[in-house]
């Protein structure tokens, strides 16, 4: 690594040969390295083909004089900073404008007075040092960037695969026979603390959930992940068996030292679709549509992991032909318009009560696009997720 305090390549440019030699004997004297040009177009193609921090340069030369020399270097080294002293000997308030005009850093008057010259060159080399200085921690943060940048790309990749396996987890949605199903996952942020199941038991009924953990991100993703797992295997033989598969979960949840919890609904459906038993534990409350009416299942116990030693019981809910069971997250009645308004109970229940006549893909695809025209902006704060059961209409099967 270059030292910020190395000499300073000076270039000096001037058709005397007297002054020339004077000038080297003098900034050499100073600790930096000298070249020397004869007149402006040999100062500028020596620039060309070398790096310097300062140029001294005679205001009245042959070929190229010091005006459109520094003009020249101006246009050509944007990139880096060249420190620019002129010398003249007219000290009239225009020559120094011309000067300024053509960006000129500073000015030395004939005959030079080795102080101020000597002063010329210990502010040169502030700024030069300055540059260095600048230049070193661009390079430092460039590369800070690139190995941020190289992180995120792996975070990124490793998001993507977590969320594809999330998503895998889900059940192939079912639109023919007695009871068909079908779901709306929209993870906030690529991987989500929502997920949901539902699969045959080994008599023709289904067992079913659906869950939010609490909090956002990875953690709340890794734990939906693990309850996901812990559930799908589940074989309740009947609605006596739901709370007792409930209350085991809170107990073992209670030994979780991050204090997360999280809310469920899970049932068992008939083979027939005509009924569900289900436990609902701080989930929001599923929604039963039929024929245009939509009505909230309100019974329910506090949310799972909250508080040790609770009993969760079953209730049985009834599906007339037709009839669909809506159970979803609360990332859908809290979703928030660009004037902070929810989505909210009411508007979903309107909805899903208005709906009731479209196949449940459409249903699910309209909901989606009812909330991203609701929100407004890009993205949605929570995890978005909802399951619909709908016992086939008569004749229907």
């Amino acid at each position: 690594m270059k030292s910020l305090h190395q000499p300073l390549d000076v270039l000096i440019a001037d058709d005397d040969d007297l002054i020339l030699d004077m000038l080297t004997v003098l900034v050499e004297g100073m600790g930096c390295r000298v070249q020397t040009a004869e007149d402006g177009q040999a100062a500028l193609e020596t620039l060309r083909g070398g790096r310097f921090d300062v140029l001294i340069s005679d205001w009245q030369m042959p070929r190229l004089d010091g005006l459109d020399l520094v003009r020249a270097v101006r246009r050509e080294r944007r990139e880096n900073h060249l420190h620019i002293i002129m010398m003249t000997t007219r000290a009239a308030e225009r020559t120094m404008r011309g000067g300024l005009d053509v960006e000129v850093d500073d000015f030395l008057f004939k005959p030079v007075d080795p102080i101020h010259l000597e002063l010329g060159i210990a502010s040169a080399r502030r700024i030069v040092e300055l540059q260095r200085r600048l230049a070193r921690r661009n390079r430092h943060l460039a590369a800070a960037n690139a190995r941020a940048g190289e992180l995120y790309r792996q975070i990124r990749s490793d998001l993507d695969a977590a969320a594809r396996t999330q998503r895998s987890l889900l059940p192939a949605m079912r639109l023919a026979g007695p009871v068909r199903h079908a779901w709306l996952f929209l993870p906030s942020l690529g991987i989500s603390g929502d997920t949901l199941n539902i699969r045959p038991l080994r008599d023709g009924r289904q067992f079913f959930f659906h869950l939010d953990v609490s909090g956002h991100g990875i953690p709340a993703a890794l734990r939906s992940f693990s309850l996901h797992h812990r559930l799908s295997p589940s074989a309740p033989t009947g609605p006596e068996d739901l709370g007792p598969l409930v209350e085991r979960l809170n107990a073992e949840s209670q030994e979780d030292t991050e204090g997360a919890y999280f809310t469920l609904v899970c049932g068992v459906i008939a083979a027939d679709g005509a009924g569900v038993d289900l436990v609902r534990a701080g989930h929001p409350m599923p929604i039963l549509a039929h024929r245009g009416e939509a009505r909230f299942i309100a019974d329910g116990n506090p949310p799972v992991g909250m508080l040790p030693g609770l009993a969760y019981g079953a209730v049985n809910v009834a599906l007339a032909p037709g009839a669909r069971l809506i159970i979803y997250s609360d990332g859908i009645t809290e979703c928030a318009n660009r004037e902070g308004e929810e989505f909210g109970e009411a508007r979903l229940a309107a909805f899903l009560g208005a709906h009731a006549d479209l196949a449940l893909p459409a249903l699910v695809e309209r909901l989606e696009r009812l909330l991203r025209e609701f929100r407004g902006v890009q993205g949605f704060e929570d995890d978005i997720s909802m399951l619909v059961i709908e016992r086939a209409a008569e004749g229907d099967c």
